[in-house]
């Protein structure tokens, strides 16, 4: 099996898979993980707000923190635009709250150094992909898991994928958010930031999960006790 050799933003080295490339990311609140092995599907900030009845005054402002909103349920908190106040903000935000965001995770040496200048969210979505991986990095009580991508659009082929053309979440702040509202996840494959699906994604049994202190991949459905696992994962 080819491997391929990162750096972590702690100064780590770490040695993954090639196959790793052939996969889609996505990172969740440690808290939202017993629903997520409930329902084998990922939702939408919209669509979970929508399902619990809470207030969509959420959905139109920057959450400076992450908001629950019912047991087992939390938003994700949206601090790279705290205290942005512009044009197009809640019509923005509102927007983005539609999704479900995946990356593809790619070793930053993979890119050339002309790639990387011309396209600063490489960088970030390298080194992002990078501190989850590293045992010792801080966990932000969060949990990363992994899908076969061909499996993982097949399963939804009808709610996307879109691919966006910046990190939706923390656009440059001269952005026109009117204008970026209508081409953000107008990417392609090849160049696109982020993977990006609408409402709801469901979740293939190849689905897996990875604890860092084991440095294993384990399969989503074998995951039994969350309490246990996270309260391991986070170290």
């Amino acid at each position: 099996m080819k491997q391929i050799s990162v750096k972590c933003f702690d100064g780590t080295t770490v040695i993954y898979p090639k196959e790793l490339n052939d996969m889609l990311f996505h990172v969740t609140l440690a808290k939202n993980l017993s629903s997520i092995v409930a329902t084998r599907q990922l939702e939408s900030a919209s669509r979970l707000v929508q399902r619990v009845g809470a207030s969509k005054a959420l959905l139109r402002c920057v959450r400076d923190t992450s908001s629950e909103v019912a047991p087992g349920i939390t938003l994700n908190d949206q601090r790279p635009m705290r205290g942005w106040k512009k044009d197009g903000l809640a019509e923005y935000l509102e927007y983005l709250n539609q999704h479900v965001y995946f990356w593809q995770w790619s070793p930053l040496e993979s890119y050339s150094g002309n790639q990387q200048r011309r396209n600063p969210s490489i960088r970030h979505a390298a080194m992002y992909g990078g501190r989850y991986f590293s045992p010792t990095a801080p966990s932000w009580d969060r949990v990363l898991l992994r899908f076969g991508q061909k499996e993982l659009e097949a399963m939804n082929i009808s709610k996307g994928p879109s691919f966006s053309i910046c990190n939706s979440g923390a656009p440059d702040h001269n952005s026109d958010l009117l204008d970026l509202r209508t081409r953000v996840f107008s990417g392609t494959r090849s160049t696109g930031v982020e993977i990006v699906f609408r409402d709801i994604v469901l979740l293939p049994e190849s689905a897996e999960i990875w604890n860092r202190q084991t440095a294993l991949w384990i399969r989503l459905v074998r995951v039994d006790s969350v309490e246990h696992f996270t309260t391991v994962n986070r170290g």
